[in-house]
């Protein structure tokens, strides 16, 4: 299996990267399920399946998920058969992030690194609750510190386009089409 992952703080860029990946790229975008509210400008089975707290512990309780976690105060997971795709793409929060790495030690995990200041102009743009989600990000990040080594940083400037960041990431991993 040729899986990314994408992982990164709020405002990275991490839906519109792995979008690339799968319109241009052939990557299949595994779609995570989630219980957080659904943003105005998101669809549902495209950005996310937004689903009931209820429905998401079922899905736990019946074992759907590969892997899943709780944060910033909403559920998040995916599903065990998205990952059976030959050429796949998901983003994950660092929970996430730390059992694909134990199940799959092959697959490649990409970090997108902003500045802060351009997170918190991206987050401004998104009404977002900047403290609260940067504050988050940093906590749950502090845990991908043991898994450095297996973890490829890739720094986003400001000027970067969508295809500088998809070249960089390419640089460091030969996308196959």
């Amino acid at each position: 299996m040729s899986l990314i992952v994408l992982c990164g703080y709020s405002g990275s860029g991490k839906t519109t990267i792995a979008n690339v990946l799968q319109e241009k790229y052939g990557y299949h975008r595994i779609i995570t399920y989630t219980t957080r509210p659904k943003r105005e400008q998101e669809v549902n089975g495209k950005d996310y399946h937004f689903i009931s707290e209820e429905e998401f512990k079922q899905m736990i309780h019946q074992d759907f998920f590969f892997e899943w976690t709780y944060f910033n105060d909403a559920y998040y997971g995916s599903l065990k058969r998205d990952y059976q795709q030959e050429k796949a793409v998901v983003i994950l929060d660092p929970t996430g992030v730390k059992k694909i790495v134990e199940m799959d030690p092959d697959c490649m995990v990409f970090e997108l690194c902003i500045s802060k200041e351009l997170a918190i102009k991206r987050l401004k743009q998104r009404k977002e609750n900047i403290e609260k989600r940067r504050c988050k990000d940093e906590e749950a990040f502090a845990q991908l510190n043991s898994l450095r080594n297996r973890i490829i940083l890739i720094p986003i400037e400001e000027n970067d386009t969508v295809e500088d960041v998809v070249k960089k990431i390419k640089k460091k991993r030969i996308i196959k089409v």
